[in-house]
């Protein structure tokens, strides 16, 4: 009797490890279905002790395909911010786009295991010029004082919506004694794929394969004599085994061929990072039309495994 109540013993402990472990284990890391997204407010507010400014405003970025919730580790970047000015209410308000890009890391989640209802994310550089009751005002995120922002998931995993996170505040850069000393933000705005505008996923994943990370500089100005563009290209390892890097191209677009290719046969050792250069040559004569370009890019990584982005790129004067 006594052999068999420890036995039972046994059994209920190993189960309820089971069901309190297995969450843990499978949520270690969080996967979205496209990297690249872009968030769309209808209204974002600006609040200072004496200044509130609200707009439309959009940010676009992108994630790493699969990333680990540890605080402060990077899982993406910001590439883009945009004001609507005319649509501005309370004064007027522009963004300096000379701070972006600028890597995100992750901040935290909530709700229970497994099921998440959102994750924060935070950045430096975001950059807003406000103007309002007749002073002018410039705010930065900085790493000390990071932007965040959260992405809201519903019960089917679907990312349905990013808000910016009101009691972060964004500290002056530049202005008079009578701007505030920092803003707030708040707002809530809807967040689609980039590529196509639709629904845009995440979930919780188990450990992954070591995938090579591709962070891609896209606001790129067209060099002399407007036929050429120079896009920098920043592989980053962010695991713990070697990955040989074969190539990375441009595989389709509708202005550009490639030019040239400096991404080859690259190795990265473990959470170690290197930098190469792709050009391409635009195939028309009036390069300075073109304000957006799409790009679908690949990587060959590790003996023949592949994976692709997209990346749009904004050319600025």
């Amino acid at each position: 009797m006594r052999t068999i109540r420890q036995a039972v013993l046994v059994l209920l402990v190993a189960s309820l490890c089971a069901l309190a472990c297995a969450p843990a284990a499978s949520a270690s890391r969080l996967s979205v279905n496209e990297e690249t997204w872009r968030a769309t407010f209808s209204s974002l507010t600006a609040e200072g002790s004496s200044i509130t400014v609200t707009c439309p405003f959009t940010l676009q970025g992108e994630f790493d395909p699969v990333f680990t919730k540890t605080t402060g580790g990077i899982i993406g970047a910001v590439y883009d911010s945009e004001v609507n000015s005319a649509g501005c209410r309370g004064g007027a308000a522009s963004v300096l786009h000379e701070t972006l890009p600028t890597e995100s890391t992750y901040v935290s989640f909530t709700g229970t295991l497994p099921r998440i209802t959102s994750f924060t994310f935070a950045f430096p550089g975001l950059s807003f010029r406000l103007e309002a009751l007749g002073i002018a005002c410039l705010y930065r995120s900085t790493s000390a004082s990071p932007a965040e922002f959260a992405v809201n998931v519903n019960e089917r995993g679907e990312a349905s919506s990013l808000r910016a996170i009101e009691s972060v505040s964004i500290p002056l850069a530049t202005g008079s004694g009578l701007c505030p000393t920092s803003i707030r933000l708040s707002g809530t705005g809807t967040i689609t794929t980039l590529a196509t505008g639709g629904t845009y996923r995440v979930t919780l994943v188990e450990a992954a394969a070591a995938i090579p990370h591709l962070r891609v500089n896209p606001r790129v100005a067209a060099v002399p004599p407007l036929t050429e563009i120079s896009i920098p290209v920043r592989i980053t390892n962010r695991e713990n085994v070697d990955i040989r890097t074969e190539r990375v191209e441009i595989i389709t677009n509708t202005f550009f061929e490639i030019f040239a290719d400096e991404c080859e046969n690259i190795t990265l050792r473990a959470r170690e990072a290197n930098e190469c250069e792709i050009s391409t040559l635009y195939k028309g004569t009036e390069l300075e039309r073109v304000k957006l370009a799409k790009f679908r890019i690949r990587y060959t990584f590790n003996g023949g495994a592949q994976s692709q982005k997209i990346l749009t790129i904004a050319r600025r004067p």
